[in-house]
């Protein structure tokens, strides 16, 4: 299983295994027996029997496509707010069978040619570990110049400790730090802050993951001190706003053939193809509802859209006719592979 696989196959609980109070690491395996691959920082989809019906969430691959070839590892925190991730605590054990869809993703390991500066806000953690795993796994020179910090709310919140102190031994030039903000003496990651791990973060590629506005906090943090804006990249574990559509396209009806199932919806420009699918009673896996884990990933045979994604979507693909139905807003009539 490579690339951006968006079909769906069963897989079942192998082990679960408890983090922290509140999060948990699963690991899967495909009932049929292929093998998984992915490049480390990529994404699966996993549909969730809910008792009003499926869920699809993204989860990141945390553990490395070296450890088992059969297998792979995702960790999730269980959300006060979160049904998905709370049936997943509750309900899941070794023999559980569940459908997932993937990987896809592109924020994605770095080469070693530069030195880089990873950046975890809590469970944002799981695409740098899966990342540090991989060079684990391939580097045999050294490992990777580069500063790990984890930021984390208390002490009983911090993830990976042990394994990330192995490496840091293993590699004189991997080197970690836990900011714990409920700590005594700590508190959040600042500016100053930064400059204090690591001094030349100006001249480092950042790699960063978490909530919304850690990440935006980060990210101005590092501006501050000179980091180059191209230098900067991050993933999101929380939804960006969409954009709206223009306003002189709202009133606009358009009629949308689902060729494949022969239905047909009619729909006005301030509502997206997934809005359109679900009134024609069709199901379009989706997840992030705002074009970042490109669940919900259709051919489009004719027409335009307007497609407001964050990043769910590659070039190639848009080049071959595919949009995302979370974010993309008919501006004529479709046809659709659905």
């Amino acid at each position: 299983m490579t690339g951006a696989d968006r079909s769906f196959a069963p897989v079942r609980c192998e082990s679960v295994v408890r983090e922290t109070h509140d999060v948990k690491t699963f690991t899967w395996c495909f009932v049929d027996g292929r093998r998984f691959s992915h490049e480390a920082g990529q994404h699966v989809t996993f549909e969730v029997p809910l008792d009003d019906g499926p869920r699809f969430r993204c989860y990141t691959v945390a553990s490395s496509r070296h450890d088992a070839a059969a297998a792979f590892s995702i960790t999730v925190k269980q959300a006060v707010d979160g049904p998905v991730s709370r049936w997943l605590h509750r309900r899941v054990a070794p023999g559980t069978v569940l459908r997932v869809a993937g990987p896809s993703g592109t924020f994605v390991a770095p080469s070693l040619r530069t030195p880089l500066l990873m950046i975890s806000g809590g469970v944002g953690i799981t695409p740098l570990i899966s990342m540090v795993r991989h060079w684990r796994a391939t580097t045999h020179d050294g490992g990777p110049d580069a500063v790990f910090v984890q930021c984390v709310r208390t002490p009983g919140d911090v993830l990976f400790h042990d394994e990330l102190v192995g490496f840091a031994r293993e590699w004189a030039s991997f080197r970690i730090h836990e900011v714990i903000s409920r700590a005594p003496g700590g508190g959040r990651l600042t500016a100053a802050m930064l400059s204090r791990l690591a001094p030349d973060a100006a001249q480092r590629d950042v790699y960063c993951c978490g909530p919304e506005p850690f990440m935006r906090d980060v990210r101005a943090s590092l501006l501050s001190i000179g980091l180059a804006a191209q230098r900067y990249h991050e993933e999101s574990f929380t939804l960006p706003v969409i954009s709206e559509p223009a306003p002189t396209r709202l009133g606009d009806v358009h009629q949308l053939h689902f060729v494949r199932s022969g239905r047909e919806a009619r729909c006005t420009g301030a509502d997206t193809v997934l809005d359109a699918a679900m009134s024609a009673g069709l199901v379009i896996p989706s997840a992030c509802r705002a074009g970042v884990c490109g669940t919900c990933r259709v051919r489009l045979h004719a027409g335009t859209v307007d497609m407001t994604d964050a990043g769910g979507i590659g070039d190639d693909d848009i080049a071959a006719g595919y949009v995302l139905a979370c974010c993309s807003r008919p501006t004529s009539d479709l046809q659709l592979d659905v």
